[in-house]
């Protein structure tokens, strides 16, 4: 009886050590493959993320401060263009005006004076 006792008793250890080892291995297996697939992961995820969120903002910044620099610029030139033409344009017309008044008061003086 000893003997298929032995034989017995050797099959079952056999059995559960496998069985236990098996199982010990198959979860720490398991267990660092997720933690290092999870960091790894979240690494990537938050580097890559960081990338191109960085990379965007910058664009959109740019894109946009140059946008609005253009239009402010482009609407301040105006502006200062027509007013300083405009106020130009006026000041000569009025010179011209007044020339034209002058000239015709010393004509008609002149005039009077010769004929009177």
């Amino acid at each position: 009886m000893t003997v298929v006792h032995d034989l017995v008793h050797d099959l079952v250890h056999d059995l559960v050590h496998d069985s236990v080892h098996d199982l010990v291995h198959d979860s720490v297996h398991d267990l660092v493959h997720d933690l290092v697939h999870d960091s790894v992961h979240d690494l990537v995820h938050d580097s890559v993320h960081d990338l191109v969120h960085d990379s965007v903002h910058d664009l959109v910044h740019d894109s946009v401060h140059d946008l609005v620099h253009d239009s402010v610029h482009d609407l301040v030139h105006d502006s200062v263009h027509d007013l300083v033409h405009d106020s130009v344009h006026d000041s000569v017309h009025d010179l011209v005006h007044d020339f034209d008044l002058v000239h015709d008061f010393v004509r008609d003086l002149v005039h009077d004076s010769i004929s009177g």
